[in-house]
This record gives C-alpha cells, sequence and structure tokens, in this order.
C-alpha cells in the first residue's frame, strides 16, 4: 500500500470513527506534505549549523510552509542532517541524522513566504475549533527512536501556547490526536484557537542522535476527551471504507472544480 493511499485511509479512519456521534466533527487539514521542499545541512564537524526554506503549499494552511533545520550537536565527521516534504517518502515530512549528530527541525505555518522569523499574526485569525466542533490536532507520525514533538499556537506575539507529544517509536505511521485543551500558556494568557495567526511544529532530536523521524498528515478534528488517540487496530477495520470514501470526496471534488 502506497503512502499516499495510507495518509487518506488514515484521515479517513479519524473522520468515520469520530462521526458516530453528532458532536464529532472532523475538522481541516494542517499540511501532507505532498509537495516538494528540502532543506540540508552539512559542514565542518563541530559547532550548530542552520538552513531553512519556505515554499508555496497549496495543501497548507496559510499557503506557505517553512522548514526550519538546525543542527545541535556536534559531530566526528563531515554529517549530514536533511529535513524534507515529499522526497525521501513521497507525501511524508522527513527528518533524518547521521550518527552522532543531534538536530531539532520546525515547520512553521504562518502564510509567510519572505521569511524563516514566525510572524505571529500571519494566518489571520484563523478558527481551527470551527465554531467548537474541532477540538484536536490529528498526526500520523513516527521516531524510529522516539523524539518529542512540540507543538506551539500563537494567537499575536503577547498570546502564546505551547504543548509536547511524544512521536511513537517504529518505523510506520501512527495515528495521534493532541487536545487544544492539552496547550499551556507559554506568553501572557495563552493562545486563542478560535484565532490563530501561526503554528510551529518542532521536532526535538537534540537529544537523539541517528534519528529518522516521519509526519504522514497534520490535520484537525475532535478527539474523545481526554488524551490522545492511538488506535491502530481500529484503524486497520475501517481502512477499505476509508479508502473507498477517500476516492469518492476526490471525484466530487474534481467534479466541482473541472
Amino acid at each position: 500500500m502506497s503512502p499516499r493511499t495510507m495518509k487518506f485511509g488514515f484521515l479517513w479512519f479519524f473522520a468515520i470513527l469520530l462521526a458516530d456521534c453528532r458532536a464529532h466533527a472532523w475538522g481541516g487539514i494542517i499540511s501532507e506534505f505532498n509537495s516538494d521542499q528540502q532543506v540540508t545541512v552539512s559542514g565542518s564537524p563541530s559547532g550548530a549549523k542552520s538552513g531553512s526554506s519556505t515554499v508555496y503549499a497549496a495543501n497548507s494552511i496559510g499557503h506557505y510552509r517553512t522548514i526550519v533545520l538546525d543542527r545541535v550537536g556536534p559531530s566526528t565527521t563531515r554529517a549530514q542532517i536533511s529535513a524534507d516534504s515529499n522526497i525521501t517518502t513521497p507525501g511524508l515530512f522527513s527528518l533524518s541524522t547521521a550518527p552522532t549528530v543531534t538536530a531539532t527541525t520546525s515547520v512553521i505555518f504562518d502564510g509567510n513566504n519572505t521569511s524563516p522569523t514566525i510572524d505571529p499574526t500571519g494566518l489571520g485569525g484563523v478558527d481551527l475549533t470551527e465554531g467548537g466542533s474541532v477540538n484536536a490536532f490529528l498526526f500520523n507520525m513516527f521516531a524510529d527512536h522516539g523524539a518529542p514533538l512540540i507543538v506551539t499556537a500563537y494567537t499575536d506575539a503577547t498570546h502564546v501556547s505551547t504543548a509536547t507529544i511524544s512521536m511513537p517509536v517504529g518505523t510506520m505511521p501512527v495515528p495521534v490526536g493532541l487536545l487544544f485543551s492539552a496547550f499551556t500558556p507559554l506568553i501572557g494568557s495563552g493562545a486563542n484557537f478560535a484565532s490563530i495567526g501561526a503554528l510551529d511544529f518542532t521536532i526535538d532530536g537534540s537529544h537523539t542522535p541517528a534519528l529518522d523521524a516521519q509526519i504522514d498528515f497534520i490535520a484537525t478534528g475532535m478527539v474523545p476527551e481526554p488524551s490522545s488517540l492511538l488506535l491502530l487496530g481500529v484503524a486497520a477495520a475501517v481502512l477499505p471504507l476509508a479508502i473507498h470514501r477517500t476516492r469518492s470526496l476526490k471525484a466530487a471534488n474534481r467534479r466541482r472544480t473541472g
């Protein structure tokens, strides 16, 4: 099964699973990572090195996506690290670091195509809750040695919230949910998820050499309280129906836009 098919299967898995209750609603896509983008950092054996890239990404919130890559730890060789979308694996965001090297990478959505610096109001106040019908971020992801994923949400420069979730250990993406209610204020009284100006998703590999991590998609939806969602067994059971419904939806979209 291709990563693209798996992606839409898991997306519709969340939608089908949560649609049983009228209060549960499907949200929207933050990014599917199906457009090419790459940042590579290499150089001297020691010292931090950084790189960034911003591209137009029609399938992403704000239509622009920035990747920032920072080498944190030294190396005994001229080691290379890379972060990319749709290149290492089609349809996935990937971080890869060499042995003895540590790094962090951020994926930023702020509607800004001119600078890797976050514009805290660049998205213009997007209502991620969709009027209260959505309460969580949804991911499909893994890290071979495990790693924290730090999510930072901005309403503006004085209202910022953050939350950290562990990326599942393994070699295949696993569906996970992160409730908006799990976030704590970082600046001021925290972000208002009904008025979001920027989003930052950072894989913190600063303590994990030779890390390979991938994110299949970032989306929003309604997750039953409390805590996170890890339901691979249910996902496998509904996957054929999910794929069928996704194809029907894509065909309907082509008819509307054609």
